[in-house]
């Protein structure tokens, strides 16, 4: 964004000629300053400004320079009346003027009365709106650097899976039966369930084994 200056420039129906003609120089050099903006009210008498003055008043929101023909504290009071409201800054043709605090919206009065030429006056706005794109500058340049990118990391490599172990077959006849009271034998859906052979049986299966003809 392009930085600009507000001038605010004090015209009266009573001023006199001479208070005439240097207004109409300092419209015309002024005009012709690129980042100056230029509005001109007839008055800042709360009895006496128009309706369309107050509403231009209330438009300017930034820092303000202000032209006039009186005492600057005089045209600061009438302001803030106004509802403008700001600190009186030091610039070329006010150089004692303490400097305001910073956040506070800044004044740059101007007494035309003191008999500086047309050409100083003009001056001593471009010196100020110089003053505001040196620092509006490093703000923007600080607004629009990109950002440093971040390094990518690379994600590690995980660790090489140890080898599967090999699965050797079970050897079945290396397996133990574990004994037990009861032998369970499975049937179809039915599950049958023998005893252990009684003393009585394993006799009469010894009288047929000798009872037979080998």
């Amino acid at each position: 964004m392009a930085v600009r200056l507000s001038v605010l420039l004090v015209q009266s129906s009573r001023m006199s000629g001479l208070q005439s003609g240097i207004n109409a120089e300092l419209v015309f050099q002024l005009m012709g300053v690129p980042g100056i903006d230029l509005s001109i009210v007839n008055s800042l008498n709360p009895a006496e400004i128009a309706e369309t003055d107050l509403l231009l008043l209330s438009s300017l929101e930034t820092d303000l320079a202000v032209l006039d023909w009186r005492d600057a504290d005089d045209s600061l009071a009438a302001l803030a009346t106004l509802g403008v409201v700001g600190a009186r800054s030091p610039h070329q043709l006010d150089p004692h003027t303490p400097a305001a605090m910073p956040g506070a919206r800044r004044i740059y009065l101007v007494d035309l009365r003191s008999g500086d030429p047309p050409s100083s006056v003009v001056n001593a706005m471009k010196q100020l709106l110089d003053q505001r794109r040196v620092v509006a500058v490093p703000l923007l340049i600080g607004g629009l650097a990109k950002p440093k990118s971040l390094p990518v990391t690379q994600p590690e490599s995980p660790p090489p899976s140890a080898a599967p172990k090999t699965r050797f077959p079970m050897n079945q006849s290396a397996v133990k039966p574990v004994a037990s009271n009861h032998m369970i034998q499975a049937s179809g859906s039915n599950a049958v369930v023998q005893s252990e052979p009684s003393d009585r049986d394993l006799d009469a299966l010894v009288d047929d084994l000798n009872a037979s003809d080998w």
